[in-house]
């Protein structure tokens, strides 16, 4: 989608952080936007954001959780701006922690939010991009822990890894009908992340992080990934890729290395496994 004056983006978590920088950067682009977030106030000072820079704007009180809020969400999206054109499924929390002392709440949340949040909007988005027959894209904004796994980081991780399979397989699924498709894989960004806990559901009660979870993530953590970033940074990266329909965007080159580890494991497993079974296929 190479084109985006005029057009239609929809971002949930738009209220703070990278998503709040995508619809201002979708804004400046000449795009509409609707903007999406669990606070209301938040999301409604992102739409204001995006009016003053000439351009339409919606705010809605949405929990990605729940299917019902992304399908209105999606529903009001087509009726007041007409139609959408980028989709931008962004919203995440996170809980740090040893992966086996997770509780079935901090599970919950996390795959709630940052894998089940996803998918609503996929739901509630994909079949109206295809029916309106005009192309558009598809960003699922996962994590460079979708690519490596963390320490003290299995909630986390686990729902970033399902973020970029799903998005993997969408690209395949939506190709043949002009709809890219990309997953955002950043590094560190000056988000409100870490602070995520506000947003927590009382219901699902509290996470307990010990200080030896903090200085196991701390551990686990080169310099390479580190550095963190400013929002519109990573917003601006999130628009060239779409520009060019690149299935990964990256914010912090230097992770790549931790990224060829990974596959190199991979690798020698296959072929350890060819030296130890040449008959297998």
């Amino acid at each position: 989608m190479e084109e985006l004056a005029g057009r239609v983006a929809a971002v949930t978590g738009g209220g703070s952080g990278i998503g709040a920088a995508l619809a201002r950067a979708c804004a400046d682009a000449g795009m509409d936007v609707a903007v999406a977030d669990i606070e209301a106030a938040k999301a409604e000072a992102t739409a204001a954001d995006v009016r003053a820079r000439g351009r339409r704007a919606l705010a809605a009180a949405v929990d990605v959780r729940r299917a019902a809020d992304v399908e209105a969400f999606a529903a009001r999206t087509f009726a007041e701006l007409g139609g959408c054109d980028l989709v931008c499924n962004n919203a995440g929390v996170l809980v740090l922690g040893a992966t086996h002392e997770r509780s079935l709440e901090d599970w919950e949340w996390v795959l709630g939010v940052n894998v089940w949040g996803v998918i609503h909007g996929v739901r509630a988005f994909v079949p109206r991009l295809l029916a309106q027959g005009r192309g558009g894209h598809v960003v699922n904004t996962s994590s460079i822990q979708g690519l490596v796994p963390g320490a003290a980081n299995g909630c986390y991780t686990t729902a970033k890894f399902a973020v970029v399979g799903l998005s993997e397989s969408l690209r395949l699924d939506l190709a043949p009908h002009g709809i890219g498709v990309s997953v955002l894989c950043p590094g560190p960004v000056k988000t409100g992340i870490l602070k995520s806990e506000r947003n927590r559901p009382a219901e699902l009660g509290a996470s307990k992080l010990s200080r030896a979870d903090v200085l196991a993530v701390m551990a686990a953590t080169d310099a390479a990934n580190t550095t963190f970033i400013e929002p519109d940074r990573a917003a601006q990266a999130v628009l060239d890729g779409v520009r060019r329909n690149e299935l990964y965007v990256i914010t912090h080159p230097g992770s790549r290395a931790m990224v060829e580890a990974r596959v190199r494991g991979i690798l020698d497993a296959y072929d350890r496994t060819r030296e130890r079974s040449p008959d297998l296929p």
